[in-house]
């Protein structure tokens, strides 16, 4: 389920839509106990908000990571991204 599938208006921030069908939908997903009732629930949630159009999605986000361990202690990650075969003109 796509975390950031919000439609709570006024509770939200600014610009957020309001669907209480598919804030239901994501209370259904919280609720599940299962992985089987999770996907059910995340992909009843998601055909609807694509139905609705509340949020068009414009790509993939993924985190990747490294660090060095020559000291033997492993260094914490620094929050910076780092682009491959991009550059400034």
């Amino acid at each position: 389920m796509p975390p950031r599938l919000i439609a709570t208006c006024e509770k939200a921030r600014s610009g957020w839509p309001r669907d209480a069908e598919l804030e239901a939908l994501r209370d259904k997903f919280t609720r599940a106990s299962t992985d089987a009732e999770k996907k059910v629930a995340a992909d009843q949630e998601q055909a609807h908000a694509l139905q609705v159009v509340t949020h068009i999605p414009l790509g993939e986000w993924r985190g990747f990571g490294a660090a060095r361990d020559a000291t033997g202690t492993p260094s914490p990650l620094p929050p910076v991204m780092v682009f491959w075969g991009v550059s400034k003109k």
